[in-house]
């Protein structure tokens, strides 16, 4: 990979200006809203995919879920490799081979084609195994996940990659371009969840020609963008050569050097489970816990119908999901604003944690109790949830700058602990998701559930209750508890002033109205 440039001139780092690094932010941005995009659609085109691995679309939890916690331990890999590729390519033709990445992962369209000339779907041929649970083509199925993670660690390495662009900003554009990032995750999960409240696009998805045409489209548009970004991109981290001097004024940090930085790993922690909160509680296993709830199930049974997917209702959890995500403009330009104060972050980012999990808790309680089939449950269901998006959202620029605010923070650095952060973050996020749905599918034996509901004449009331995803549901729950401890031992942060640190240690409080005006605060 030596003097590696494609052909083409690399422009000096001291050209760099807030246009450029505006233009190289933006293509990194929207490769990553296409990432998310092809994340999320996954989930609603299942029914499309499924045909080709599943004999009549059955599925577990487990299984269902695999798609999923795979994309995210490609994203560990990805995140966790930043600093690796940067080192051997620098940072330009990192973001290229990222983009590459990407690019070359669209076999898992074609792989899940089930025509009968693909010989990895079952309409081709493809070998069935048989374990009373589900039946699959496993040679397809996994080669669809494999190109699917070859996505994920190109599309979550761009979204780390921005943090190096951001730290050569301005210091009064850094926290806008923070908080901005959120919205590639927001934007690219409602675009694939918001057309499937509509019943003609939800039934046209069945249909194996227009998924697989809709999933291309990204494909098409990432391609684009990497060969701007070759033309366009700057450099702002160099590779790793020896002959280079551009770490002479700086130590240079190293995925190894900033590994035994300790006071990080509270970080790391802290994205791993605010990663697990708000992914897993929209995923298939909280969909099937909610939906199969002795509500859910006395009207499914009401209306002779066996699932909550195909009925009237299945706008619900799509539209839920959109607002979800669309809360975050409640919070983006007013709580994100704590940002620029000079105040405790700790404190802080409790509150807003702590507020928006009792919200979320509430809003799903309501329809679990009450069933989608009660209108007023309904509406509070979305009113709650839009409560508590906008708190959760709203902590997440606050946690995800704090790189940007240790003492040690520049380019290289900033860029190396956002990579670690979000890769060990989706690492614990991966092993919590694959142990959670493994409960979910397998603690499920309807014959205990029938003994311990033996009050219940109608069977399907007593499996709607059935153990795996009560239990599921609480350890979620449980573990969230865990953001406090890991928020007390957050790393100092503060900001530069005539190349002094300062660290914040005004304190916040909640109760005093006066502390929510941030402009007063401002540093």
């Amino acid at each position: 990979m030596k003097n590696l440039s494609f052909g083409f001139k690399n422009k000096d780092t001291k050209s760099i200006n807030q246009k450029t690094l505006t233009l190289m932010w933006s293509l990194m941005f929207l490769g990553y809203l296409l990432f998310v995009l092809q994340w999320y659609s996954i989930i609603n085109f299942g029914s499309g995919w499924g045909q080709a691995f599943f004999e009549n679309n059955r599925q577990s939890i487990l299984v269902s879920s695999v798609p999923n916690w795979m994309i995210t331990f490609g994203r560990s890999i990805g995140s966790i490799l930043a600093g690796y590729f940067i080192a051997k390519l620098g940072h330009k033709y990192a973001v290229v081979f990222c983009l590459t990445l990407m690019v070359v992962s669209f076999p898992f369209i074609i792989i899940a084609q089930n025509q009968s000339w693909n010989s990895l779907s079952i309409a081709g041929g493809a070998s069935i195994t048989h374990d009373g649970v589900y039946e699959t083509a496993v040679l397809g199925f996994s080669l669809f996940v494999i190109f699917r993670v070859f996505l994920a660690i190109g599309g979550t390495t761009l979204i780390v990659y921005t943090n190096s662009v951001i730290a050569k900003m301005n210091q009064n554009k850094k926290s806008k371009y923070i908080a901005s990032n959120t919205f590639g995750l927001n934007i690219g999960a409602i675009l694939a969840n918001v057309f499937f409240i509509i019943p003609e696009v939800r039934s046209a998805v069945t249909n194996n020609y227009v998924w697989t045409i809709v999933l291309s489209i990204p494909i098409i548009l990432i391609s684009l963008i990497s060969i701007i970004y070759l033309l366009f991109g700057i450099e702002v981290v160099a590779k790793d050569n020896k002959s280079q001097t551009e770490f002479t004024d700086n130590k240079k940090h190293t995925i190894k050097s900033v590994l035994k930085i300790k006071e990080n790993y509270s970080l790391y922690c802290i994205f791993g489970i605010y990663l697990f909160s708000l992914v897993f509680s929209t995923g298939s296993g909280f969909r099937n816990f909610i939906e199969q709830s002795p509500a859910n199930v006395a009207y499914l049974i009401s209306v002779n119908q066996t699932s909550i997917a195909s009925g009237y209702y299945a706008f619900v959890w799509p539209l839920f999901i959109c607002v979800l995500m669309f809360s975050y403009v409640a919070s983006a330009f007013t709580l994100t604003k704590f940002n620029k104060t000079s105040f405790n972050r700790k404190t802080y980012i409790a509150t807003l944690l702590g507020t928006g999990m009792l919200f979320l808790l509430i809003a799903y309680l309501v329809v679990y109790f009450f069933g989608y089939s009660n209108y007023f449950a309904l509406f509070f269901f979305y009113i709650f949830t839009f409560i508590a998006g906008a708190f959760l959202w709203g902590a997440q620029p606050i946690i995800f700058y704090i790189p940007q605010q240790q003492k040690q923070a520049d380019a290289n650095y900033v860029g190396t602990t956002a990579g670690l952060a979000w890769g060990i973050g989706y690492l614990l996020y991966t092993l919590l998701d694959a142990s959670l749905s493994s409960i979910a599918t397998y603690v499920v034996e309807e014959q205990f559930s029938n003994k311990i509901n033996n009050a219940l004449s109608n069977p399907n009331y007593s499996y709607s209750i059935n153990t795996g995803p009560v239990i599921m549901f609480v350890l979620f729950w449980i573990i969230l508890l865990f953001f406090f401890v890991c928020i007390y031992f957050l790393p100092s942060t503060g900001y530069k002033k005539d190349n002094q640190f300062i660290e914040f240690k005004n304190k916040w409080n909640p109760l005093n109205i006066n502390h929510w005006k941030f402009k007063n605060f401002y540093i």
